[in-house]
């Protein structure tokens, strides 16, 4: 069995990356919004995913884009992607009023 699309999908999806967003974003909600929320992220996720491996290929072929030139935009994306990544500039401190005003 071959496992490289799989290992390939988990190093650009990367599912240990997202755990402190979704601890950030999921702050205020209780333990049954949290458990609603990872259940529909979950079928969400693996729905688009299922769909696109079922008929990801009759999809490209109905707008006429080849699987080559499929590949070759993924990479430019992901290239993009890794080079905003390297190119990071440090976050600007948030101030609120009270600290512009403190400093005036």
């Amino acid at each position: 069995m071959d496992f490289k699309p799989l290992i390939t999908l988990l190093a650009i999806v990367n599912p240990l990356a997202i755990v402190p967003f979704f601890i950030h974003y999921t702050q205020g909600f209780s333990r049954k919004q949290r458990q609603r929320t990872v259940l529909i992220s979950s079928i969400s996720a693996f729905s688009v995913i299922a769909i696109c491996a079922l008929i990801g290929l009759q999809i490209l072929e109905f707008f006429g884009i080849s699987l080559a030139s499929f590949q070759v935009g993924g990479g430019m994306l992901l290239l993009t992607s890794a080079l905003a990544m390297l190119n990071a500039q440090p976050a600007e401190a948030k101030t609120n009023e009270l600290e512009v005003n403190d400093a005036s």
